[in-house]
């Protein structure tokens, strides 16, 4: 949600920045037709004024806009912290020992589709960790209440997942926008958990030959339905 403001309010902000540093520039430089570069001022022969020796010369005429981060959103969402949605699309590759019942996720490939990113690093923990969280839910975490009561009572008898559980994971970011867009980058999180959890229940489907219909799949549940597999198919 600061990401997406942040990005909103630079975007909006572009225009009258770079307008207060071609007037911070012109009293230091008055006779140059200057552009706003990467690293300073530039005029038709190069840099003439880099952006720090601009501020330092300036002193205390430095250029300065403000910006109002409380603003509406667009089309009046304001109330609305998750107006705007990103789209995914996961593949899950999926392992079922018809012995055991075990079941190992073993590649994981995601597409996101929010807008730019960010933080490269930021984005990639958020997706493997959330799409971590949505394979457990659908392999191991089970939650049983009895009498209105947990059973679980510490993370001793509640396996949560590890590195060790963790599969092969590449995720694919789409970051281009349509023309127009007001809102920019999307959030990264809530999202891979949420396209995790049908990408391995759909490859357990494929696996099994079976609809999935209750989650997690335990070795319990799956050896059930291998069973029931070999006894639909018997003559």
């Amino acid at each position: 949600r600061a990401t997406t403001l942040v990005w909103r309010a630079l975007q909006e902000a572009a225009q009258p920045w770079q307008q207060a540093l071609l007037l911070a520039a012109a009293r230091l430089l008055p006779d140059i037709p200057l552009r706003c570069g990467a690293w300073g001022l530039e005029s038709a022969a190069g840099l003439c004024l880099s952006y720090a020796d601009l501020a330092k010369a300036s002193g205390e005429q430095a250029p300065c806009i403000s910006l109002d981060l409380r603003a509406e959103d667009p089309e009046g969402n304001a109330h609305h912290t998750h107006f705007v949605f990103g789209a995914c699309a996961a593949i899950a590759q999926v392992r079922v020992d018809s012995w055991s019942g075990m079941v190992q996720v073993q590649r994981l490939v995601m597409c996101t589709a929010l807008g730019p990113v960010a933080s490269a690093q930021g984005y990639l923990g958020q997706m493997e960790g959330g799409a971590l969280m949505g394979l457990a839910m659908g392999t191991q975490e089970e939650l049983t209440c009895l009498d209105g009561h947990y059973q679980a009572r510490n993370l001793d008898g509640y396996l949560i997942p590890t590195l060790a559980d963790a599969p092969d994971m590449q995720v694919l970011a789409i970051e281009n926008l349509p023309e127009g867009d007001p809102i920019g980058p999307r959030g990264a999180g809530e999202i891979s958990v949420n396209l995790a959890l049908p990408a391995v229940a759909n490859a357990l489907a494929a696996a099994l030959q079976h609809p999935i219909t209750q989650l997690p799949m335990t070795p319990e549940r799956v050896i059930a339905l291998l069973e029931a597999g070999a006894e639909s198919s018997t003559p």
